[in-house]
């Protein structure tokens, strides 16, 4: 992961960490972003659930996230039927 961030050029751009409302399996993923923040990676969570107004898409197709720019997006929710409401 911080290779792709890395490769995606700019250093204040954002990993975003989408995870499940009361996720209950948090030390994989707080183990990923701890070390990214080691290694200087701003990281911002969000829960899946209402995420789509939260992110702008620019017309340079630069995606955002709260105003900062996203380098990657880590999915820990979404690939599930269950987590889409009806």
């Amino acid at each position: 992961m911080y290779k792709a961030w890395k490769l995606y050029g700019n250093p204040q751009a954002i990993v975003l960490i989408v995870h499940e409302f009361r996720e209950k399996n948090i030390f994989d993923q707080r183990a990923v972003e701890y070390e990214l923040l080691r290694k200087g990676v701003r990281c911002e969570r969000t829960i899946f659930n209402g995420l789509h107004k939260k992110l702008k898409l620019s017309t340079e197709r630069v995606l955002t996230y709260n105003e900062f720019e996203i380098a990657m997006v880590y999915l820990r929710a979404g690939f599930s039927i269950s987590h889409y409401d009806a």
